[in-house]
C-alpha cells in the first residue's frame, strides 16, 4: 500500500514539475520575442528598384507618394510618422487632413525640401529622374513596387523593419496570410475554373496581363484570366476578343470616376452572347482592391473568389465527387496546438481517483 502512495505521490510531483517547466519556457519565449520585436539599426534593405538602401536611424518624419506605401505606413501602425501624402493617397481616412505632394508627372522637389522628410516612400510608378532628384537633395528613397500578394507581405515586413514596427507588421502578414490561406484551401483541388475578364479601363478596354495584381488575384481565387497569355502588362483589348473569350465572370473596376455599370456592359455591341452577360454575373469591384499594392489587396482577392464560388455552385454536380471515400471535407475544424496545462488537470484527476479507490 505504501508503495502505491509513493508511485502517485511521484506522479503528481511530476506533473507539477512538467507545468513549472513549461512556464518557465513560455516565459523565456515571450521574453525572446519582445526582444526582438525592436528594429536594430543600422541595417540594409533592397527596395523595388533594385536598390540597395541603409537605415542609419529609425526615421521619425516620413512622406508617401504612393497610395499603396500609404495603406501600408498606417496599417503597420505609423502612421504618426507620415508628415504628408500624395493627392492620390486617400485611404485611410487620417490622410485627408495631412498635407498633400504633387507627383506627377514628375516630384515637387522644392515642396520636399521645405517639409525636409527622413524618409520617401515612392512606388513601381516613381520614376528614376525622380529618385535621383531627391537624392541628389539628401532625401533618402524607398520604392516599393511589388506585383503579387507575396510580394506585398515582403513590402509590409520591409516597412514595419524601417519604421521600427516589426510586431504590428508582422500581425498584420499573419492576418493576411491566414485569409490568402483561407482561400487557397478552396481552390486547392478545384476540377473546374471559370474564365474571368477583370476591366480596369472602358474606354478604351484595358485588363490586366500576367505580372500584374488583377492576374494574380484571379489566379488565387480559382478562376482563368482571359488575358492570360498577352504579351503586356496591361493589355489593350477590344470586343471581339472578350466576347472569342466567353467569360464566366465580369469585373469593372469601380472607382470615384467610373461611369461603367452592369447595364452599359450588357449593352455593349455583341456581349449579349457572352455566358457571363447571359448568367448576371456582371459585378463591380473597389479599384484600390485590385491596382494598388497594399494591405487591402487582400480584400480583391475575397470578392473575385466570391464570384468564383457562385460560378462554381451553379457547376457543382461537375465538380464534387461522389465518392464518400474520397470527398474532403472543408468544414473540418482545424488542429489546436497542443498545451500542456490542458492536460494538467486531467492527469491530477486521474491520479487522485486511483488513490481513492485503493
Amino acid at each position: 500500500m505504501e508503495h502505491r502512495y509513493s508511485y502517485y505521490t511521484l506522479i503528481i510531483i511530476f506533473c507539477i514539475s512538467l507545468g513549472i517547466t513549461a512556464v518557465q519556457v513560455n516565459s523565456q519565449i515571450e521574453m525572446e520575442q519582445t526582444s526582438s520585436s525592436n528594429t536594430s539599426y543600422p541595417f540594409t534593405l533592397t527596395d523595388g528598384l533594385g536598390r540597395n538602401v541603409t537605415f542609419t536611424e529609425e526615421p521619425q518624419k516620413v512622406i508617401s507618394i504612393a497610395p499603396s506605401a500609404t495603406e501600408i505606413i498606417f496599417a503597420v501602425g505609423a502612421g504618426d510618422k507620415v508628415i504628408a501624402v500624395d493627392f492620390s493617397s486617400n485611404y485611410p481616412n487620417e490622410t485627408a487632413s495631412l498635407p498633400k505632394v504633387n507627383n506627377f508627372p514628375s516630384i515637387d522637389l522644392e515642396a520636399l525640401l521645405v517639409l525636409n522628410p527622413d524618409l520617401v516612400f515612392g512606388a513601381g510608378i516613381t520614376s528614376n529622374e525622380d529618385v535621383a532628384a531627391m537624392e541628389n537633395q539628401g532625401i533618402q528613397v524607398f520604392i516599393l513596387a511589388p506585383f503579387t500578394i507575396t510580394e506585398v507581405l515582403d513590402d509590409i515586413g520591409n516597412v514595419g523593419q524601417i519604421l521600427n514596427h516589426v510586431t504590428e507588421a508582422s500581425t498584420l502578414k499573419d492576418s493576411i496570410q491566414s485569409r490568402l490561406d483561407s482561400v487557397l484551401v478552396n481552390t486547392s483541388s478545384l476540377s473546374y475554373r471559370p474564365k474571368v475578364y477583370l476591366e480596369f479601363a472602358s474606354d478604351p478596354l484595358y485588363t490586366f496581363g500576367k505580372g500584374t495584381y488583377g492576374h494574380d488575384l484571379i489566379e488565387l481565387a480559382g478562376g482563368i484570366n482571359i488575358a492570360e497569355n498577352a504579351t503586356d502588362l496591361y493589355p489593350l483589348v477590344d470586343n471581339e476578343f472578350v466576347i472569342t473569350s466567353n467569360p464566366d465572370i465580369i469585373l469593372y473596376s469601380k472607382g470615384s470616376w467610373t461611369t461603367t455599370n452592369s447595364s452599359s456592359i450588357s449593352a455593349r455591341v455583341g456581349w449579349g452572347a457572352i455566358t457571363a452577360v447571359k448568367n448576371g454575373m456582371i459585378f463591380p469591384i473597389n479599384e484600390d482592391w485590385v491596382s494598388r499594392g497594399g494591405p487591402r489587396i487582400i480584400d480583391g482577392l475575397e470578392a473575385i473568389h466570391s464570384r468564383v464560388q457562385e460560378v462554381l455552385r451553379d457547376k457543382e454536380s461537375s465538380l464534387v465527387d461522389t465518392s464518400s471515400s474520397t470527398k474532403i471535407n472543408t468544414d473540418i475544424i482545424p488542429f489546436q496546438t497542443f498545451n500542456i496545462f490542458g492536460i494538467l488537470p486531467i492527469l491530477a484527476v486521474i491520479v487522485f481517483r486511483r488513490l481513492h479507490q485503493l
